[in-house]
């Protein structure tokens, strides 16, 4: 006995920017809370530092310095901006950001001919 199968060919794979958009705004939106929850962290070990809050949890090791904390927010808080931005638009920008946050130290020609 000789048994065939017969595979239905599927839609093609699309090569198109941004198909996974909607994972990168699901991600965003939850990757914010716990950009906030570092954030407080971080504040929490500062007042902890200067006997203005209750003693921190995290005692000994990497994440008992609030520098760690801070990094770490600032971390997340771009990665957030970052997949906001492509979920919503479907490119990064990360050139158009870079331009203007380097326009800053551009010094302008104030010369007049």
């Amino acid at each position: 006995m000789i048994v065939r199968l017969r595979f239905v060919t599927g839609p093609s794979v699309k090569k198109t920017a941004g198909k996974n958009r909607h994972v990168a705004l699901a991600m965003g939106a939850l990757l914010t809370p716990v950009t906030l929850m570092m954030f407080v962290m971080a504040i929490w070990r500062i007042a902890a530092d200067i006997n203005v809050a209750t003693e921190f949890p995290i005692i000994d090791g990497l994440w008992s310095h609030w520098q760690v904390w801070v990094a770490a927010t600032g971390l997340s808080h771009f990665i957030t901006v970052l997949l906001n931005r492509y979920g919503r638009t479907g490119a990064l920008g990360l050139q158009k950001s870079v331009a203007n946050g380097l326009s800053v130290f551009a010094t302008k020609n104030t010369s007049t001919r």
